[in-house]
């Protein structure tokens, strides 16, 4: 059954690809602009045969964290104020979830370092490393991301 599937696989079509390419070039920003985003459509292009994708899914992941910026004493808000926030997405009561709603895609927080337990219903919940001050803030790869619980 997988030798039928891989057989199926065709190279990229380079027309398709250079079409998506130009209408990406055509949009008023600045060029590759939107980096990896633009190179996925491009490639799908090439997969499908056709610059003319459609989309058929659209979703809106919120990443809902605490930095630890409050242990710097530069914000006016505490820890509450991103449980409450994350808690809202959940609900559909947000600016988010009105855009949201007008073009069809669904919203997805995802929490990946809320301080504050929250009661929240349809959120993916994880941790990435911790919580860390902003200055002293670090970055982590796209596998660790991955690997995430």
């Amino acid at each position: 059954m997988l030798e039928t599937y891989l057989q199926n696989i065709k190279p990229l079509d380079q027309t398709a690809m250079q079409q998506a390419q130009a209408q990406w070039n055509r949009i008023a920003k600045p060029l590759h602009s939107l980096g990896r985003l633009e190179d996925m459509v491009i490639q799908l292009a090439g997969i499908t045969g056709s610059a003319a994708l459609v989309p058929r899914k659209k979703a809106v992941l919120i990443f809902c964290a605490d930095n630890g910026i409050i242990a710097e004493n530069v914000t006016q808000s505490d820890n509450d104020v991103t449980a409450i926030v994350t808690e809202n997405f959940t609900r559909g009561i947000t600016s988010v979830n009105a855009l949201s709603r007008v073009c069809g895609a669904d919203v997805y927080p995802v929490d990946i370092g809320i301080a504050i337990q929250a009661t929240l219903t349809l959120i993916v919940a994880g941790t990435l490393a911790g919580f860390f001050p902003a200055k002293k803030a670090v970055s982590i790869s796209p596998i660790e991301a991955l690997r995430a619980d």
